[in-house]
Formats: structure tokens, C-alpha cells, sequence
């Protein structure tokens, strides 16, 4: 059936009509009199081709000229057929906030819009905070002004009353925490601070203990081992590489230049890589530490003066400040070695490290320069013995 012209007015008629008022009601809500209220009330029967006003209701919301704007309240309501369906306490959908609520006592105090709240008093005390997902019994419970949080399990992020940007999925997930942008997924996961932030953690009953952090499985005996490419990991981290050529197992990148280092397996050795370089690698067989190919180094000069510099060098007793036993180490002072020969002292930031391989070279080459010396004052000595036995004869 064709239904002629609304008008804006009559909408307005229609929609508090639907809301059970009546003719005087409307007459002070629209700031009109109770015989022209009447009128409107009368001119909708006629145009919508009903007969009472109980059939400009049906008939409003099936042409879509009703504001819907409603709250309905279920008590106890079961529907039976194939299975059960029970709904107790409230579905409330606003049109214009993009609110859905459903659960008794689920968002009492709301005021904010674009929340999906579900569960016996889920949100139960949220006030302003929108865009939120919450699902379960106490499901962000005391949440108030809060948004952009996804709780899903009874508890989920119970007493977090105005973090933002969390993800907590899992029976009691997140439950005493206050904090913000935190991803917890496991039933019973929980930080062990409430104002832990920007943190990560997975799995039945992890305790993440501190901002910008991130834990897979619990602490302890019950810590878990996490694969990389490997479906049974046998140890805390199993990484195996890929089968592809120049995949590296794991690499690491500088935050100031980018520079990278990677650690791999190459013919079963353990191989360095700087910038995809291989700079060194470690045998499978015997260990050995390996950095001296040629084809890895460039502009080769022998090495001159090792003993005159082995000799300036003051080997250290000492103890490190970190050791309570007394134990005593020996070595080099970098600071010391800088003085004498700086290539072979390098700097991490902060503090200065000493290169013990290039000593044993130089301590080679200064062991040739001696043993030179050595043969020279022996070839002296053997002259000067053959001139004193040709004196004798």
C-alpha cells in the first residue's frame, strides 16, 4: 500500500507515539496543543491506511519511518526449538550512538556511543568510553572512561576503569590490570603490576612483570618452548632456518646506522655475518674459532715492531668489580693497550673492550723478531768462537 507524504512533524508524532505517549504528552514535548496533536494523530490513521494507533506502529517501523530508539526489557524470556535460548535482563540498541547492550545491569551508566557490551554486568559502571568490545560476566566491570578495548571472558579486564587500547581474551585475562595498550591472551593471564603498559603476553597463567615487555608461557618449571620454523621445539627458543640460500637463523639490526648482524648455520658451522658479510665461524668439530681467509680481509701488510711493542705492554693482575668470591684474572688494562697500539682496542658505547686474538699475533711476530735476534747474536758468538780456536792453533 502507498502511504502519502510524511511530514517532518508528523515523524516527530509518529515516533512518540511509539513511545506510548499520549496526545497531551505530545502536546508539551512539542510545544503544540492537544487538539493538534489529535490532528496529527488522526491525519497518520488516515495516510498510513491503519485503524488505530497500535497499526501506525507496526506500520511505522516497517516503512522505516520510525526513529529507532528504543530499549526493550526481558525479564525472562525462553525461546524453545532446536535448542534453548534464555535472555535475562536487557537488549538496548540506539540508534545514532551505535550501542549495543545485552546482559542485566550490562552498561547501567552509559553516556558514550559505539560500544558492544554483552554479559551480566559487563561494563556494569562505564560512563564515557566508546568503541569498546566487551563480552562476559564482569567483563570490564568498573571500565568508566575507557575506550578502544576488546574484553572477551568472564572478568576480562575487570577492575581496568580507564585503560585504553587493550586486548585481553581469556577467563579472568588482564583482571587487575589498570594499565593501557597491553595484549593478554590465556585464561588467568595477568601482569603482576596493575600499571604494567605496552606489554604482551600469551598463554595460561602468565605473569608479565613490566612495560614494553612480551612472554610466551608461564615462568619456571612450567615455561614453555617456543619454535621458529620447527614444530616440536626441544628447547626455551628453537629456531630452524629456512631451506632457501642466504636465509640467515637470526639476525640483528643497529638503532642508530641499521648495520646487521646475523647468526646462522652454514655446512654445520656457526657462522657471523656483518652486512651479509661472513666477518667469522665456528667449527662443528673441534670448536675452533675460525676469522683468517684471506678472501674475507683486504690491504694485507706484515706486521713489523711486535716485539718492541710486546715489551711496552704491562700485563695486569686484577679483580672484577661484579666478583664476590675474590677470584683474581689476568690481563690487559684497555685503556693501557690503547696508549700503545689502538688497533687493538675497540669501543662498545661505553666501555672499551681489548682484542686478545691480535695480541697472539703479535706476540707471534714478536717471538719470530726475537728468535732473529737470537740466531744473529748466535751467529756472532759461533764467529767469534771460530776466530778464538784459529788464535789457538
Amino acid at each position: 500500500m502507498k502511504i502519502s507524504a510524511i511530514s517532518k512533524r508528523e515523524k516527530e508524532v509518529l515516533n512518540l507515539i511509539a513511545n506510548e505517549y499520549t496526545s497531551k504528552q505530545i502536546a508539551r514535548e512539542l510545544f503544540i496543543s492537544p487538539y493538534t496533536a489529535d490532528s496529527h494523530r488522526k491525519n497518520l490513521i488516515s495516510k498510513m491506511g491503519v485503524k488505530n494507533t497500535a497499526g501506525l506502529v507496526r506500520v511505522g517501523f516497517q516503512r522505516g519511518l520510525l526513529l529507532f530508539a528504543c530499549s526493550i526489557v526481558i525479564c525472562s524470556l525462553q525461546l524453545h526449538g532446536q535448542g534453548d535460548i534464555e535472555i535475562e535482563g536487557k537488549i538496548e540498541i540506539e540508534k545514532g550512538t551505535g550501542n549495543v547492550i545485552i546482559g542485566k545491569d550490562a552498561a547501567n551508566s552509559i553516556t558514550s556511543g559505539n560500544n558492544s557490551i554483552i554479559g551480566h554486568e559487563a561494563a556494569r559502571d562505564i560512563i564515557s568510553a566508546g568503541s569498546n568490545v566487551v563480552i562476559g560476566r564482569w567483563a570490564g566491570l568498573t571500565m568508566q572512561y575507557s575506550g578502544e578495548n576488546v574484553y572477551v571472558g568472564n572478568q576480562a579486564g575487570k577492575f581496568n576503569n580507564a585503560g585504553f587500547g587493550n586486548v585481553m581474551v581469556g577467563r579472568g585475562a588482564g583482571m587487575s590490570s589498570e594499565g593501557y595498550h597491553n595484549v593478554i591472551i590465556g585464561a588467568d593471564s595477568d601482569p603482576s603490576d596493575p600499571d604494567v603498559n605496552h606489554s604482551i603476553s600469551i598463554g595460561y597463567n602468565v605473569e608479565v612483570a613490566c612495560s614494553n615487555c612480551a612472554m610466551i608461557g608461564p615462568a619456571g618449571d612450567e615455561a614453555v618452548n617456543v619454535g621458529i620454523g620447527i614444530s616440536a621445539p626441544e628447547t626455551p627458543l628453537h629456531i630452524k632456518q629456512k631451506s632457501e640460500s642466504g636465509i640467515k637463523g637470526m639476525r640483528m639490526t643497529d638503532s642508530e646506522d641499521s648495520e646487521t648482524w646475523d647468526l646462522s648455520t652454514v655446512l654445520d658451522n656457526l657462522s657471523f655475518s656483518r652486512n651479509g658479510v661472513v666477518k667469522a665461524f665456528i667449527s662443528p668439530t673441534d670448536g675452533m674459532y675460525t676469522a683468517s681467509d684471506f678472501r674475507l680481509k683486504k690491504n694485507i701488510d706484515n706486521l713489523k715492531n711486535g716485539l718492541e711493542i710486546i715489551l711496552k705492554l704491562e700485563p695486569k693482575e686484577y679483580q672484577y668489580k661484579d666478583v664476590q668470591n675474590g677470584k683474581r684474572s689476568i690481563g690487559f688494562i684497555a685503556q693501557d693497550v690503547k696508549d700503545i697500539i689502538p688497533e687493538l682496542v675497540s669501543s662498545n658505547g661505553e666501555y672499551l673492550g681489548v682484542n686478545y686474538d691480535g695480541l697472539a699475533a703479535l706476540a707471534i711476530q714478536a717471538i719470530k723478531e726475537q728468535q732473529e735476534l737470537i740466531n744473529s747474536l748466535q751467529s756472532q758468538i759461533n764467529d767469534l768462537a771460530k776466530i778464538r780456536s784459529d788464535k789457538s792453533q
